[in-house]
């Protein structure tokens, strides 16, 4: 953006967010097909050789850290408050994992680091990012004919 400058016609500016938009979607949809079929083969593995995924383990965290927090806590010591949810919240989350082998505990936890991402989404934000880089270049523009940089 900052090479077509500020007074680059529609079409040029057109061009440039529309390019980087598409090549980020393309670029992003590769990542989540080549993410997805790893997440769906560890899954498999995992169900192949230990059963259905526990439901437990889906989520991370849990409710009982915050209401210990806040039943502790209370309006003053929300310090205090967290420590004792976040001490539960640890508790309970080695909970789950208690009765699992080495390497049970290995492919769930692969399974869990694996995040899918969002094309559209990603695609979203580089639209607000190419426009917000146009918007420093118009701004930078503006400067310097004020200040005469």
């Amino acid at each position: 953006m900052f090479w077509v400058g500020s007074a680059a016609d529609f079409q040029t500016v057109a061009i440039v967010v529309g390019g980087g938009v598409g090549v980020c979607f393309l670029l992003e949809a590769a990542l989540w097909a080549t993410t997805r079929s790893r997440h769906r083969k560890l899954a498999a593995d995992y169900v192949r050789l230990y059963g259905p995924l526990p439901e437990e383990t889906k989520a991370w965290g849990t409710r009982a850290g915050g209401t210990a927090g806040r039943l502790v806590g209370g309006s003053t010591g929300y310090l205090v408050g967290g420590l004792v949810g976040a001490a539960v919240d640890v508790y309970n989350e080695q909970a789950k994992y208690r009765d699992m082998s080495e390497p049970q505990l290995a492919l769930l936890h692969e399974l869990g680091q694996l995040k899918l991402v969002q094309p559209l989404l990603i695609s979203l934000f580089m639209f607000g990012a190419l426009i917000g880089s146009w918007l420093l270049v118009v701004a930078a523009d503006i400067l310097r004919g004020v200040f005469g940089w």
